[in-house]
């Protein structure tokens, strides 16, 4: 994805502030589907994953800018930059037991946290070169468990530091997400492997082959207990008990689905960068698509707020589109839409077991000085569309 660069005299200036930017106002009550944008500052910013922090803000990865970065949900950005000795590229975010937000870096093959009040550590030692962490999350265990997508592995940490590596039986299976699940054990997708994977925390793997080749992305435990995750290549949410069995659920054609999670209305809610839109999921497979204001800021994460509501990144495409998060209002009431017809079919297989740098500060995002930038940029800084008649 090529950045567009902002005049310097615009960055310049917008570096060195932080800008509070508050909602547009609606005199209606919220709705489900409702959605406020925050635009991002600096418009060409990869962002992927995201989590609701301890300290009340949203924390994401800035996969293309080496950073972390950080929103309060009145819109205040804060960038950190994470320490490597090459390039660095968080993708996914996690809070971990420590209170700490920790992340994983796929080029700077390193994992590592960012703290409350801004200071990041990140840690290498025991991390095969070339591993390339990928997802991660905390485990019941009091490790943090991540994906290694290039290495074929999955690994845990400890909060001080001390990793562990359990290679995988499928060769070049690509783990990508990982969540913990409802048995105790951590459960993950492997894209390039067609499969489910769950690892016990002595390291026990289990691999499911997922129906019909779809690239799995994101994963999530249900309302019902089954992990649910979706499917890149075929546009699929599948369901997996944790005995193995499937059942695939179609979205609509080319919606590239990405990040899945359980809302607090006992639906399921996904990222659709393919229809610039939420989805909404109910355990039935009936599909509701919220179109997102922006179009061409494809979402991609999904985390969920301490209001009920989903919130989501934005990430632009290589053209078209800005950075942005996001929050969709959920609510109680239920739309009409049209039910798909799931298909079923379980195939599991069974593997065995496998086997300080520091630095501190916030960057302040480019956000500051509101109106320069939107003159710089042609953007208004946040949206509110409410979602009258969504799309099935």
């Amino acid at each position: 994805m090529s950045p567009s660069r902002l005049p310097a005299a615009v960055a310049a200036l917008a570096l060195a502030s932080v800008v509070a930017v508050g909602a547009v106002a609606s005199s209606a009550v919220a709705a489900t589907g409702d959605v406020v944008e925050f635009l991002h500052g600096d418009a060409s910013t990869e962002l992927q994953e995201i989590a609701y922090g301890p300290d009340g803000r949203l924390w994401f990865a800035e996969s293309n800018r080496g950073s972390v970065g950080a929103m309060t949900t009145g819109g205040v950005f804060s960038r950190y930059p994470v320490p490597s000795s090459g390039t660095s590229a968080p993708t996914d975010v996690a809070v971990g037991p420590d209170g700490n937000v920790w992340f994983a870096d796929l080029f700077g093959n390193q994992v590592g946290y960012v703290t409350p009040a801004g200071a990041v550590t990140v840690f290498t030692t025991g991390i095969t070169a070339g591993s390339g962490p990928y997802g991660i999350v905390a485990g019941p265990d009091g490790r943090m468990w991540f994906t290694e997508t290039s290495g074929n592995r999955i690994a845990a940490i400890t909060t001080a530091g001390v990793v562990t590596e359990y290679p995988l039986p499928t060769a070049g299976s690509g783990p990508n997400r990982i969540t913990a699940g409802p048995d105790g054990q951590l459960w993950f997708t492997q894209s390039s492997g067609d499969r489910i994977g769950a690892i016990t925390t002595a390291g026990v793997v289990t691999e499911y082959a997922v129906p019909g080749f779809g690239n799995p992305e994101g994963i999530t435990v249900g309302p019902d207990g089954a992990l649910w995750f979706t499917t890149l290549s075929t546009s699929q949410v599948g369901r997996v008990t944790t005995a193995g069995a499937f059942t695939m659920f179609p979205l609509a054609s080319g919606s590239t689905p990405r990040g899945i999670l359980t809302g607090a209305d006992g639906n399921l809610w996904v990222a659709a960068p393919g229809q610039d839109a939420i989805v909404r999921m109910a355990t039935d497979g009936t599909a509701t698509a919220y179109p997102i204001t922006t179009s061409s800021s494809a979402p991609f994460g999904l985390a969920l707020g301490p209001d009920g509501d989903v919130w989501f990144t934005g990430t632009p495409d290589p053209v078209e589109g800005v950075a942005l998060i996001g929050r969709l209002d959920v609510v109680v009431s239920t739309p009409t839409s049209g039910s798909p017809s799931p298909s079923s079919s379980p195939s599991p297989s069974v593997g065995a077991a496998g086997g300080v740098l520091a630095d501190s500060g916030a960057e302040a995002l480019p956000l500051a000085a509101a109106a320069l930038l939107t003159l710089a940029l042609g953007i208004v800084l946040v949206t509110r569309r409410r979602r009258t008649a969504p799309r099935g």
